[in-house]
């Protein structure tokens, strides 16, 4: 574990973990506590739950260009260090692997606030849902290197889920609150998460991989020495 942070923290500026990863999301559950409390009608808190879905994939994405931008593009800054270093894969790896458990356990605390807030279990699964989103995404936007196509792509794909919130938030609201359908989808949401964070991971890994191959080729006699003695 001490391996995963020491990577994320060298791949992250001290600028983005104070903005990106203690701040806006400080701000955005306190922001979030204060008007769940004020909404005392259902059908508010129902509209502020859905809002929430959509500001979590877009700070979610949109943050991402900072640390992991176009990692799975050639030619990519981003893993600059393969160049000259054998443990560089295993240290882009570890950084991969502290951003997921990093965007994890954020979200379950804010699932577990609201959940206290307002005793709904289904913030449990739609919060497991907007992570399977993030995550399933990530494998896309990380080949885009252009700011404007990445942040096009998050906005799209948070107002998509947005609108197939709304849609299962009101077919499954009933005169009694929600149906059990949250329950049962529970442990479902789980598992997948599970297997699209692995699967994410074995996808960036992968073309990290292809990269550093091509980079050996073109790496002048002197530094793939180098390479050699520090894998060994």
């Amino acid at each position: 574990m001490k391996k995963i942070i020491r990577s994320y923290l060298a791949f992250t500026s001290k600028g983005y973990r104070i903005a990106a990863v203690i701040c806006l999301p400080l701000a955005f559950l306190i922001l979030r506590v204060i008007l769940t409390l004020l909404a005392d009608d259902p059908d508010l808190y129902i509209f502020l739950f859905s809002e929430d879905c959509m500001s979590i994939i877009l700070l979610e994405l949109m943050a991402d260009r900072w640390i992991f931008g176009g990692i799975c593009g050639k030619d990519s800054p981003r893993i600059e260090y393969l160049r000259t270093s054998g443990r560089g894969e295993q240290a882009i790896r570890n950084a991969l692997i502290g951003d997921l458990l990093r965007r994890f356990v954020w979200m379950m605390i804010y699932a577990c606030i609201i959940f206290a807030l307002t005793g709904q279990i289904r913030t449990f699964s739609s919060t497991l849902s907007i992570y399977i989103v993030i995550t399933a995404m990530l494998n896309f936007i990380r080949y885009i290197k252009t700011a404007t196509y990445q942040q096009l792509l998050a906005f799209f794909t948070a107002l998509i889920y947005f609108l197939c919130e709304m849609s299962f938030t009101i077919a499954n609201y009933t005169d009694e609150g929600y149906a059990p359908a949250a329950r049962w989808a529970l442990p479902l949401l789980a598992v997948i998460a599970i297997v699209v964070s692995i699967l994410t991971l074995r996808h960036m890994m992968f073309h990290i991989e292809e990269n550093r191959y091509c980079m050996k080729r073109s790496l002048p006699e002197h530094l793939l020495h180098r390479e050699r003695k520090e894998t060994l």
